[in-house]
């Protein structure tokens, strides 16, 4: 333990640099949470990276099961043509933005009046 005052500290007990004291212990499933991280993980995004595969291929006029047999931008330009077109995206666009205004103007007043709730507890 420490000497009386500035006389410097007693002889060490152990070395304190050895490596063992730099080494993070292993800790007990720690590969087994890594697998079943990236099992879980792969079973969320391969679906969905295979559905926007198909839905990218299909809408290129890649679909095999009607027919189609070659990619294009002609199913595009079809439905480019159609009418309402213009009006139906154009809606689609502002209710995605309103949607998304509304939620995050909701959710910015409950976490204010909790906060709010909470100073006035605290």
């Amino acid at each position: 333990m420490d000497d009386p005052p500035d006389r410097g500290m007693g002889k060490a007990l152990h070395a304190v640099t050895s490596p063992a004291a730099f080494s993070r212990p292993v800790l007990p499933g720690r590969r087994l949470r890594l697998f079943v991280l990236v099992v879980v993980l792969a079973g969320i995004i391969l679906p969905v990276a295979a559905g926007l595969w198909e839905t990218g291929i299909a809408a290129f006029g890649l679909l095999p099961a009607i027919g189609a047999d070659h990619l294009s931008l002609e199913p595009s330009r079809k439905l480019a043509t159609l009418p309402g077109f213009g009006t139906s995206l154009r809606l689609t666009l502002w209710t995605g933005f309103a949607a998304t205004a509304v939620s995050v103007t909701l959710a910015l007043c409950v976490a204010a009046a909790l906060q709010t709730r909470a100073q006035r507890l605290g």
